[in-house]
This record gives C-alpha cells, sequence and structure tokens, in this order.
C-alpha cells in the first residue's frame, strides 16, 4: 500500500501541473502562432493514453494515490489527470523550443544537440519526480532500491533520450521542411455576377501556395512516435534488467 501523503501537497501537485500545461499553450501563441507548434504541443498533449499504458507492472509499475482527480480509469489502473498535462508539457515544450532557437542549437551544439537535450531532460525527471515521488509521496514506482534514485527508476533517463531524440529531430526537420516550402503570391479575385471569379486588383485574397492545417497535422503525429521510441528501447533494457517488485 502506498502510504497516505499531504492532501495540500497532492492538490498542489495536481494544479502545479495543469498550470504548466496551460504556460506552455500560450507560448505556442506567443512564440508563433504557428500551426506546427500547435500540433507538437497537441500531440504532447495527448500522450496521456500512453502513459495509462507504461504504467503497468511491465514498464513504470506504478501505484499512484487513489485520491487523484482521475482521467480515465481501464481494467482497474488509473490514468490521474494531471499526468497527461504534465506528459504535454515536458515533451510538447522541448520540442517546441528546440525548433524556435534551432538556429542557436545549430551554431553551439551542431548535431550533438539531440544527444545533450535529451540527457539534460533525463536528469531533470529524476529532479522533479524526485520531489513528486521520494519527498511528497505521491506516488511510487515498484523498483527495487538498487534501480531507484530518489524513488525514481535511472532508467527513466534511457526512456527519456530514447524518446525526446526522435521527437526533436523530426520537429527540427519538420521545421525546416516548410521553411524550404515556396508559398505563392496572393492571388485577388472577385465574384462576377454570373458566379464567376476573375482575377483583379483588390478584391478577395486567395492564397493558393498556403499550407493550410498541413503543418498542424503532420507535426501530431511526432510526440507519440517519438514515445513510441522511447518504450521500445526501454521495454528491451528493463526485460533484461527484471527490476521489478511485487505489489503488496
Amino acid at each position: 500500500m502506498l502510504a497516505e501523503a499531504n492532501i495540500v501537497a497532492l492538490r498542489g501537485w495536481e494544479i502545479s501541473c495543469v498550470a504548466m500545461w496551460a504556460v506552455g499553450l500560450w507560448l505556442v501563441f506567443r512564440l508563433g502562432p504557428s500551426r506546427l507548434y500547435l500540433g507538437l504541443y497537441g500531440g504532447a498533449s495527448v500522450l496521456a493514453f500512453w502513459d495509462w499504458m507504461l504504467g503497468n507492472r511491465w514498464f513504470f509499475h506504478i501505484t499512484f494515490d487513489d485520491r487523484f482527480v482521475t482521467l480515465f480509469r481501464v481494467d482497474g489502473s488509473v490514468e490521474p489527470l494531471w499526468a497527461g498535462f504534465s506528459y504535454g508539457f515536458f515533451f510538447g515544450i522541448c520540442a517546441l523550443l528546440a525548433v524556435h532557437f534551432g538556429r542557436w542549437l545549430d551554431e553551439h551544439l551542431g548535431a550533438w544537440q539531440y544527444l545533450a537535450i535529451g540527457v539534460a531532460l533525463g536528469f531533470l525527471d529524476i529532479a522533479i519526480e524526485g520531489v513528486s515521488v521520494g519527498w511528497l509521496g505521491l506516488y511510487r514506482f515498484n523498483y527495487r532500491e538498487s534501480y531507484l534514485w530518489w524513488g525514481v527508476p535511472w532508467t527513466n533517463i534511457v526512456f527519456i533520450v530514447a524518446a525526446q531524440v526522435p521527437i526533436i529531430f523530426l520537429a527540427r526537420r519538420l521545421a525546416e521542411l516548410m521553411e524550404r516550402v515556396p508559398v505563392s503570391a496572393p492571388v485577388a479575385v472577385s465574384v462576377s455576377a454570373g458566379g464567376r471569379r476573375d482575377p483583379v486588383g483588390g478584391a478577395e485574397q486567395a492564397d493558393a501556395g498556403s499550407p493550410g492545417w498541413l503543418p498542424f497535422w503532420v507535426a501530431l503525429p511526432i510526440a507519440p512516435a517519438g514515445l513510441y521510441a522511447g518504450a521500445f528501447v526501454t521495454t528491451l533494457l528493463l526485460q533484461r534488467l527484471q527490476p521489478w517488485v511485487p505489489v503488496r
């Protein structure tokens, strides 16, 4: 059984995760507005369904405090509401910032940026979850002690690196591709009395070269694809290590 955590800390954690996600959404429009950014953030924000699967005994093997607000429950396994928001921010905002500051990263880190960012985020996750798990006791990873740092599995670093590297790489490549797509000059058209659309100087603007919502739809599956890669690599590692302990 999970020891009962302070209810103020529990609700504060939930509110903080939702608030951070809202800040990330604000940044999407503050740094853009861009449909590519919105697609990256939207794709990361639906990762709660991935998190529910990874929380099972063959991966994270998590026990949550049962007082968390529940997003959904399937076959007795719970996905807390805050977890979906935390995934959205952690995976979405990193991809967004990597795209936005891409030129700086290229100049200062070059190709090493992907590994450097992934490793830094892996250790950042240990620090963040060290608070929520090791200090506040809001949930528990059911791993043997030798695999835990401040209550958090060190294998999470492998998971985050393997997930973030393809996410950031694909996001950067998509952004560069969109920059190279030629955009036609707007064509001024008007509708005549007979319903015929004629080119004129000054009426409606039909931007035939605009990509529309294509950047959004192409960016949307990037975060889920990266998480799939991270889960696959980490599953192979965990299968070899067998770090779990049974829940009592």
